[in-house]
């Protein structure tokens, strides 16, 4: 909506691999946490996203927050397929996150069964 909208802008541009948390206008969420996947010279690649995801779960630290949901950071449109997506939050994650922190994979059930299975790989 129109006031998440108005919470979500910067005052300076910002570079693919940033994150940055904002209000969440009118969502259940008091905040949201954006990865920057692309800027003024096109979209990111899969380790300029990947520094996203770690800049991403280092504010989440920072903020305090205990339950991120994320959709599938860099496919949908990007430059990564699903399950490369799926692999990136799940490392990442895995490697940088606050351990109390809670991730919640966001997926179209056409994903959910390549994304159940990488996340089962990458866990074990």
């Amino acid at each position: 909506g129109e006031r998440f909208a108005a919470q979500r802008r910067t005052t300076t541009p910002l570079e693919a691999g940033a994150a940055v948390v904002t209000g969440a206008g009118d969502l259940p969420a008091g905040l949201a946490l954006h990865v920057v996947v692309a800027d003024e010279r096109g979209a990111a690649g899969a380790d300029r996203i990947r520094r996203a995801l770690v800049s991403a779960w280092q504010r989440a630290s920072d903020w305090q927050l205990r339950r991120l949901a994320a959709p599938l950071v860099g496919a949908d449109g990007g430059p990564l397929t699903g399950p490369e997506a799926a692999r990136l939050l799940v490392e990442t994650f895995r490697d940088q996150a606050d351990n109390r922190l809670e991730l919640v994979l966001v997926v179209d059930s056409s994903d959910r069964e390549a994304v159940e299975a990488i996340v089962g790989r990458t866990q074990a």
